[in-house]
C-alpha cells in the first residue's frame, strides 16, 4: 500500500510540475479553474468520475478498508489516463484541420490532457494518505 501511494504522489510531482512549467510559459495568467471551467464535455465527466471517487476512496480511507481504496485509487488513476488520452486524440484530430502546426499551437490542448492527468493522480492519494495514516487493518 506505501510503495502505490509512493508511485502515485511521484508521478503526480512529475505531472505537476511539467504542467506547471506549460501553463507558465504558453498562457501565462490562466489558472487551473479556468482551464478545467472551458473543457468539453467528455473531460468535465471525467473530472466528475475522479472526484467521486476521490470521496469513495477517503471514506474507504476512514474505514480502514485496504481492498476498497486500492480499487479506487486504480480507477482514479484509470480515468486520469483515459481523459489524458482523449485530450491527445482531440489533439491529433485538431492537426488534421489546422495547417499551422507547432508545440505553441498545441499546448492549450496538451495542457487540458496534462490537468486530467494531474486530477486523475491526485484523485487517488485522499484515500491511499487516510488509510496510511489510520493504518489498513479491514480487507473486506
Amino acid at each position: 500500500m506505501t510503495r502505490l501511494l509512493i508511485v502515485i504522489a511521484i508521478a503526480l510531482l512529475m505531472v505537476s510540475v511539467a504542467l506547471g512549467w506549460m501553463m507558465r510559459v504558453y498562457l501565462p495568467g490562466v489558472t487551473l479553474a479556468e482551464i478545467f471551467l472551458v473543457m468539453s464535455l467528455v473531460p468535465r465527466l471525467v473530472a466528475g468520475a475522479i472526484l467521486v471517487t476521490m470521496v469513495v476512496g477517503a471514506v474507504g480511507g476512514f474505514r480502514r478498508n485496504v481492498l476498497c481504496v486500492q480499487f479506487v485509487a486504480i480507477i482514479a488513476v484509470l480515468l486520469g489516463v483515459l481523459g489524458a488520452v482523449h485530450g491527445e486524440l482531440t489533439t491529433h484530430f485538431g492537426t488534421l484541420i489546422d495547417n499551422v502546426i507547432n508545440f505553441t499551437t498545441l499546448a492549450p490542448m496538451r495542457i487540458e490532457s496534462l490537468a486530467i492527468l494531474v486530477l486523475g493522480l491526485f484523485g487517488a492519494l485522499p484515500g491511499l494518505g487516510i488509510l496510511h495514516v489510520r493504518g489498513g487493518v479491514r480487507q473486506g
